[in-house]
């Protein structure tokens, strides 16, 4: 097996994850997200992992947890099973994918199933990564120098282990299975990479064996515990803007930042009250020892007192169940930071690191018609004066506002006592009657090399 790292991510090695490639797979566990759970339950089980292939098509990948699981029947041991995350919908697909041997691990003597914030309906947050608005994806183009964001997005939306993740929605606005739904979204930009029309037929026929299949699930011997984080993808719409329609996506306080409670927990278990709350994130569902308490409680005997956990649904208020998506503005490329983002985990010093100075920051949202600081404004040769320069023009206290000189587009404006002049090939085209805004051209290429264009304060015989 070949082992990917950060310094392959770097050198263009993502390319190398595309399903089919010689000699790639799952290998093991990743220690970071596992690794502690796994020790702490060591003291009283022998626990056994089960990684897989998170690009291929999740009811195939199930064949091989259905050996594995028959492989340990024949002990006649108890057997607990913990799914965290895309784990979770593997062991749903195998419940679906192979009855018969789920039939006989579920009326096996003392199992138990616990699902830790595992998409069972699907995650919002797979548009979002393949419509490139995601910290994943916006991490995995920045240190991938070799590929561009796109190319990443036309690898990855062609993966069914991905695309198995989508919500199984089937109303019109949100049916995955469509390629409409995923033309109508790609509205700022014709060209961005979405599933082909073959990977959506196949994953209308994985959604529907899903949709059948669930209606027959005995959920009997399971727990959910849903995790909490302060946004969560949810949905999208198309915005009208001044610019033309734009892709917005939605997010809601009631998820764990990649699955919500709506689209993740099923409802038979809301009903069944199996359900349990947490205040931690996804990716800490598995990480945070906070909970081991209480995750081996459930597994040993189907609930927990811990105060860790709550079976009372958390209360948002109105305003934070559906609000628009925040920009992605993660810039710590650092090795740490990428395997935080990518893993889903918080930071675990829970402190921000600042620098030793302090700093004051002021913003003021005012009228460049009081501005007290010279502001130079650049222009275009030939250009019209539009958008901000057309607000400079209208100022009242303008006294030359608009000139009109040799095809060029001047502006003065008027906010203060002092002035500025531009000048151009020496001589003065226009000038200011007072401070904060002067306005210059872009020269022409053939007047790029006979002069300059400077901004500068007027002489006194001005």
């Amino acid at each position: 097996m070949r082992k990917h790292c950060l310094s392959l991510f770097i050198k263009g090695g993502l390319s190398a994850l595309k399903v089919g490639t010689n000699g790639v797979g799952a290998s093991s566990l990743i220690k970071t997200s596992y690794k502690k759970l796994v020790q702490f339950l060591s003291d009283t089980y022998d626990v056994v992992t089960f990684p897989f292939d998170w690009r291929l098509q999740l009811n195939e990948t199930a064949r091989n947890l259905k050996n594995e699981v028959e492989r340990l029947l024949e002990y006649k041991q108890p057997i607990k099973i913990i799914g965290h995350s895309m784990g979770g919908v593997l062991v749903r697909d195998f419940i679906i994918t192979y009855p018969d041997t789920w039939k006989r691990l579920n009326e096996s003597k003392d199992f138990r199933l616990l699902f830790l914030g595992s998409p069972l309906g699907g995650s919002f947050r797979i548009p979002a990564v393949l419509f490139g608005q995601d910290a994943i994806i916006s991490k995995l183009s920045k240190i991938d120098i070799f590929h561009t964001k796109k190319e990443l997005i036309n690898m990855f939306s062609q993966m069914p282990g991905i695309l198995s993740l989508l919500p199984i929605t089937t109303d019109a606005e949100n049916d995955f299975a469509n390629p409409a739904t995923w033309e109508k979204m790609r509205v700022e930009d014709g060209s961005w990479p979405v599933p082909p029309k073959a990977k959506c037929d196949e994953f209308a026929k994985y959604r529907k064996g899903i949709l059948d299949g669930s209606k027959d699930i005995d959920y009997t011997n399971m727990v959910y515990v849903a995790g909490k984080d302060k946004a969560t993808p949810c949905g999208y719409k198309i915005e009208e803007t001044t610019a033309g329609k734009e892709l917005v996506f939605l997010s809601t306080a009631e998820g764990d930042q990649s699955v919500t409670w709506d689209s993740g927990i099923p409802q038979t278990m809301i009903k069944n009250g199996t359900v349990y709350y947490t205040n931690a994130s996804h990716g800490a569902l598995a990480n945070d020892t906070a909970l081991f308490k209480g995750i081996a409680e459930i597994i040993a005997y189907g609930y927990t007192n811990s105060n860790a956990f709550s079976k009372k649904r958390p209360a948002v208020r109105s305003q934070q169940k559906l609000f628009r998506s925040a920009q992605v503005n993660d810039f710590d490329l650092s090795p740490e930071g990428i395997e935080k983002t990518l893993l889903g985990l918080p930071d675990e010093t829970g402190t921000i690191s600042t620098s030793d100075l302090p700093m004051e920051v002021s913003i003021c949202h005012g009228d460049l018609h009081y501005a007290s600081y010279p502001l130079l404004a650049g222009h275009f040769y030939k250009d019209g004066i539009l958008n901000a320069e057309k607000s400079i023009d209208r100022s009242e206290r303008s006294k030359r506002c608009l000139v009109q000189e040799n095809g060029y587009h001047l502006v003065a404006v008027v906010i203060g006592g002092t002035g500025l002049t531009c000048s151009c090939k020496t001589k003065v085209i226009w000038k200011t009657a007072f401070a904060a805004c002067c306005l210059v051209h872009q020269p022409a290429a053939q007047e790029k090399n006979s002069g300059n264009c400077t901004a500068q304060q007027p002489s006194s015989n001005i």
